[in-house]
C-alpha cells in the first residue's frame, strides 16, 4: 500500500516539475503543456481514487470514533483541495499561460 501510494506521488512531482520546466520558457509550447497538464490531472486523479477506494477504506476497518472522525476530517479537506486545484486550472488555461 505505500509502495503505491509513493508512486502516484511520484507522477504527481514528476508532472509538476514537468509543468514548471514548460511554465519557465519564454514561449511554451502549448500542445506539449496541454498534454503535460492532463497527464498531471490523471496522476492526480488516480491518487485521489486509490485513497477513495482502497486506502480509506482500509484505514476504516476496526477504527475507533477518534480515527473515523479523523478520516473524515481528512475527506472533507482533500475535496476542498481538489476544488481548490480545480479552480486554480481553470483560472491558469494554457492561453492564461502562454499570455502571461
Amino acid at each position: 500500500m505505500d509502495q503505491t501510494l509513493a508512486e502516484h506521488h511520484r507522477k504527481i512531482t514528476a508532472g509538476i516539475a514537468e509543468i514548471r520546466d514548460h511554465c519557465s520558457r519564454p514561449s511554451p509550447d502549448v500542445a506539449a503543456l496541454g498534454v503535460a497538464r492532463l497527464r498531471l490531472s490523471r496522476a492526480s486523479w488516480a491518487r485521489s481514487q486509490y485513497i477513495h477506494d482502497v486506502l480509506l477504506p482500509k484505514l476504516k476497518v476496526g477504527a475507533d470514533s477518534a480515527l473515523l472522525s479523523r478520516l473524515d476530517d481528512m475527506q472533507r479537506a482533500f475535496a476542498a483541495k481538489r476544488l481548490a486545484s480545480s479552480e486554480h486550472v481553470t483560472k491558469w488555461s494554457s492561453k492564461t499561460i502562454v499570455d502571461d
